[in-house]
């Protein structure tokens, strides 16, 4: 009875943990970039209680004795990796990706990667993210002086400058690693590479100007979730108060 108690302990933390995770995406279902995690279970090592000497019986369909296996807990959590709606803004310096890969930001000499381009000029007319840091990519200088900025579908940025005339003014770099399911979240919709993921590289992919890519949390999903969980955590908590009862009964019988 005490091995019935681990395990409905490990199937309230566990759904505890889920529940977690649920209330983790649903709070950023606004967030724009955000990438919905998903929580992966596997149940835990059982424990041979009788073990069956007649194992080399024919077409036996048995387990090799009696198992009792003692719960469940999490094991990973990996990243929803699926294109986002992309909303549009028309704020010339917001951008979405359209297809795979991900926008470059320098933060402390590191890369780090994301899907939110919520873009801005600096003081110095450096392009850079809401958080202030810079968007990595060729640039031939600063864009402060430059009106009626355009970013085509390749990252190509140009402008008119001061003597009206169009002027082509860098080029906003692109990055994906061979396992993105393998990167890092970081926070601030941030995402650092791994030996997991492997490498960061140049890749081409469309890029639309005005527009924002948006949560990819699907509510209705989530909500399966919830109530999934909701139904595992109230049968495992009925579990400990059967055993506790058992529990009670049986040092009754001792008297």
């Amino acid at each position: 009875m005490i091995r019935s108690l681990y395990t409905a302990s490990s199937g309230i933390l566990s759904g505890q943990r889920q529940v977690d995770n649920v209330a983790h995406n649903l709070a950023n279902i606004n967030t724009m970039g955000f990438k919905a995690n998903r929580l992966d279970f596997k149940d835990l090592f059982y424990v041979n209680l009788q073990q069956n000497k007649n194992l080399d019986l024919e077409n036996r369909r048995s387990n090799p004795g009696i198992q009792i296996g003692q719960g469940v807990m999490p094991s990973s959590i990996t990243k929803k990796l699926t294109q986002g709606p992309i909303i549009t803004t028309s704020n010339p310096l917001d951008l979405a990706i359209e297809g795979q890969g991900f926008f470059g930001v320098e933060v402390d000499g590191q890369l780090l990667l994301t899907r939110h381009g919520n873009f801005h000029l600096d003081e110095n007319g450096l392009l850079v993210n809401s958080d202030g840091y810079p968007v990595i990519g060729q640039f031939n200088g600063s864009l402060i002086n430059y009106r009626e900025i355009s970013i085509d579908q390749d990252g190509v940025i140009t402008g008119i400058n001061l003597q009206g005339e169009r002027e082509e003014l860098g080029v906003i770099f692109l990055f994906n690693v061979p396992n993105p399911y393998g990167l890092s979240a970081e926070g601030d919709n941030l995402f650092s590479v791994t030996e997991n993921s492997g490498d960061a590289n140049l890749i081409q992919s469309k890029i639309r100007q005005g527009a924002l890519e948006g949560s990819n949390v699907d509510l209705a999903e989530q909500i399966a979730f919830l109530m999934m969980s909701q139904r595992a955590l109230e049968a495992s908590a009925k579990l400990v108060q059967a055993t506790d009862e058992m529990m009670s009964q049986a040092n009754n019988l001792r008297r």
